[in-house]
């Protein structure tokens, strides 16, 4: 391209600005014509360059969250070791903290519910089970506040009431109920 440049330099000191300017014209349309295709990769290679920086930036992403949780997770064991009083013995305390990290009734019904074939059944259930891991995970922060709460010398009474809010399933119960009327009973039969 600088030998053009150069000699239509030397064209345009010899035969005029316009002169130069309409020569270089066509040749700076030919050369884009002819790398048409070039230019046109490039584009779709930016293109797909971006797409998976989403994709990349997702993924970070939903890893950090990840690392948040289970970050959050230790921090609360850990609280829950140093909260313990007088009022608390060691087997209450294992206790309190084997519910609070048992999953095992989430896991079993989301595996239930991916063995489900329709897809118009599926987003309903989609959403039941995000409102049941809401549920879930409030009833955990409130136990979480009713742990920190615990100080030494605690009566039976609020570690029982404690302990029922932990144990109340009803929640879960009329999810279930739910299910239920959606599914018919021969998928139910399947699964069980």
């Amino acid at each position: 391209m600088s030998l053009i440049l150069k000699h239509e330099q030397h064209k345009f000191e010899g035969d005029g600005f316009f002169s130069a300017l309409s020569s270089l014209i066509p040749k700076v349309a030919n050369f884009v014509s002819n790398n048409k295709s070039l230019i046109s990769s490039e584009a779709q290679a930016l293109g797909s360059v971006a797409k998976a920086g989403v994709n990349i930036s997702e993924a970070v992403k939903r890893s950090n969250e990840l690392k948040e949780l289970q970050h959050i997770r230790e921090m609360r064991n850990k609280r829950l070791k140093n909260k313990k009083g007088s009022g608390m013995n060691e087997d209450e305390l294992a206790a309190l903290e084997t519910k609070l990290n048992d999953n095992s009734e989430i896991v079993a019904i989301k595996k239930q519910l991916l063995t489900l074939v329709d897809t118009t059944q599926l987003k309903n259930l989609k959403s039941l089970i995000s409102k049941l891991d809401d549920k879930i995970t409030n009833q955990k922060i409130d136990l979480n506040q009713l742990i920190d709460n615990i100080i030494p010398g605690i009566s039976e009474d609020k570690l029982a009431a404690l302990e029922t809010k932990l144990n109340d399933n009803s929640e879960i119960v009329a999810i279930q109920q739910q299910l239920d009327n959606l599914v018919d009973t021969t998928q139910l039969q399947s699964l069980s």
